[in-house]
């Protein structure tokens, strides 16, 4: 085949290719787009609104309820909504003004509680104070006037001595140790133990537990046996002696 011949072939096939897809347009366009119709001049003009339901599914008790649960109406009107449906008793129902019982105002003011016996009528003050002159069952004017005192330190205590019998477990002698210089430092209470005959105390009197120093503890010893004369005022027999602060 010559080279013109297929020049030919493929215009051919280009132009009937064009005419078929025009042609295929073409109809798919009158399909789409449908004749307005013409309506006569006598024809009178109408409007039609179609009204369709969304939930299908809704039942007509269901649509009453809503219906009553938006009323507008004034909330304190009785409805089913907002009223008890219980019945009220008999007594109520029969005699409906009496459902409170009435009582008589009581016209006058309780002065039995008044604290203050003001002057009657007439009378004039001459001081400020005999407003509350009146006044029962309480301090006048307690609070002027008043002013804090100063309250001075004790006296150191010195110590305090107790002797307790070893065989019947009582106490036999306890005075104040009448000791000075004892109130400047801190010590525990000291515990002796000691032999008493008729001559006096036998020896030393040992010590149980120490006030913490051991010069305070001679110091007291020596006052136990020197100054209160401790062998004296106790019968023979064995003791235990305790001094505290």
């Amino acid at each position: 085949m010559s080279q013109r011949a297929t020049w030919w072939l493929a215009i051919v096939t280009a132009v009937l290719t064009s005419a078929w897809v025009v042609g295929l347009l073409t109809l798919r366009f009158e399909k789409a787009v449908s004749p307005i119709p013409v309506r006569s001049a006598t024809e009178p003009a109408s409007s039609k609104i179609g009204l369709s339901r969304l939930e299908q599914a809704a039942t007509a008790d269901l649509v009453v309820e809503e219906a009553l649960f938006y009323d507008p109406t004034p909330m304190f009107l009785p409805t089913e909504w907002n009223s008890d449906q219980n019945s009220l008793p008999s007594n109520v129902l029969s005699d409906p003004g009496q459902m409170f019982q009435d009582f008589k105002a009581r016209l006058v003011f309780q002065r039995d509680a008044l604290s203050l016996n003001l002057p009657e009528y007439g009378e004039s003050l001459r001081q400020p104070t005999d407003l509350v002159s009146g006044v029962e069952d309480m301090a006048r004017l307690s609070g002027l006037g008043a002013r804090d005192l100063k309250i001075g330190n004790l006296a150191p205590r010195g110590g305090y001595v107790e002797v307790v019998s070893m065989a019947t477990g009582s106490v036999t002698y306890q005075a104040p140790l009448g000791m000075q210089g004892l109130g400047g430092d801190l010590w525990q209470p000291l515990e002796l133990t000691g032999a008493v005959t008729a001559a006096g105390v036998v020896g030393q009197l040992s010590i149980v537990a120490s006030t913490g120093g051991v010069e305070l503890d001679q110091r007291i010893r020596d006052h136990l046996l020197k100054s209160k004369h401790l062998g004296e005022q106790l019968s023979p027999g064995f003791y235990r002696i305790f001094v505290g602060p």
